[in-house]
């Protein structure tokens, strides 16, 4: 397969082959957890080092069978109260022959960084280690987990994906499986979606809210204006002036609201964002992300303005 995709004319930044195992982690402080360790090789790991925090991963393939070292998510060192070049137990679902009988395999590993990507399943559940180290440890003889691709344009995955699945087709079978970024993190992105759908809902709500707001004030105002109208009509105006003043109130009073609004939120916005919130670490992003999106303020504020209008329609036409 390697060969194969080195061989084809797709383009991608690099491909590295990765072996992985689910193991149990037990460290000197008597703390224990469970991660998936993933023995990784150097394009990965050349590829990775901007998400380090701290530590050095130099020495993580000098002697790699004996060096036995560990990149490891702050949040779960934390978790593990584990310090830098703190020593860790792994155990490993692979069994070894003992004296005493078969028994699971074990061993001490160093950490020699720390890492923080920004997403709970990695910074919690994944520890990388050398490919060397993981192959020797899990006795994986000539096998890997997997083949990790990085593209030049993450949002490419999908058409690089198809192109893939066609150069592969001789070779497939049912335990081979092509995913991307967006596959593995499926769920994310649904409760994203979701979240951004009850958003729009609520966003909905408070609009019609405001609408109707405007609808009962000028419904009240005419009601109690309703003999200044009358004069002005005996005055010469004519309805359709009567008619033009109550809907300008309205389109005013929808452009005002909006202009308030929105300044308002982008002084909340910009606040935010020199002085970040601290989130709980329940959260994959410690901090409360911000992005204004002008076509989505701009298609907003033009509804609001819309509705404003049409809200003040009926009043107008009763006065007229």
């Amino acid at each position: 397969i390697i060969d194969t995709l080195e061989s084809s004319q797709l383009h991608y930044r690099f491909l590295s082959p990765y072996i992985q195992s689910e193991v149990l982690l037990k460290t000197s402080y008597g703390t224990t957890g469970t991660a998936i360790i993933k023995g990784v090789q150097h394009p990965f790991l050349d590829d990775f080092q901007k998400l380090i925090t701290h530590g050095t991963t130099e020495d993580f393939f000098k002697n790699e069978k004996l060096s036995n070292q560990l990149l490891i998510g702050e949040s779960l060192a934390e978790s593990l109260t584990l310090p830098l070049k703190g020593s860790i137990q792994i155990i490993s679902p692979t069994e070894k022959q003992d004296p005493l009988g078969t028994i699971p395999k074990s061993q001490l590993f160093t950490v020699n960084a720390f890492f923080k990507s920004g997403t709970y399943e990695e910074d919690y559940k994944v520890i990388y280690t050398s490919f060397s180290s993981a192959e020797h440890f899990l006795g994986y003889q000539n096998r890997i987990s997997g083949i990790e691709i990085r593209l030049h344009d993450a949002f490419e995955s999908s058409v690089f994906l198809d192109q893939c699945r066609e150069l592969l087709k001789p070779i497939m079978n049912s335990s081979l499986s092509l995913l991307d970024w967006k596959d593995l993190n499926k769920t994310l992105f649904y409760s994203l979606k979701l979240e951004q759908k009850f958003m729009t809902i609520i966003l909905a709500f408070v609009i019609l809210i405001a609408v109707f707001n405007i609808f009962i004030t000028l419904t009240i105002m005419i009601f109690d204006k309703s003999r200044d109208i009358s004069v002005l009509k005996s005055l010469g105006c004519t309805n359709r002036s009567i008619l033009r003043i109550f809907l300008t109130k309205g389109f005013l009073i929808g452009c005002l609201g909006n202009f308030l609004g929105i300044l308002f939120s982008f002084i909340v916005c910009f606040i935010l964002k020199q002085y970040p919130l601290n989130l709980p670490q329940i959260y994959y992003d410690r901090t409360l992300p911000i992005q204004i999106s002008a076509g989505f303020v701009i298609f907003v504020g033009i509804l609001s303005i819309l509705l404003s209008t049409l809200a003040s329609l009926y009043p107008a036409l009763s006065a007229s």
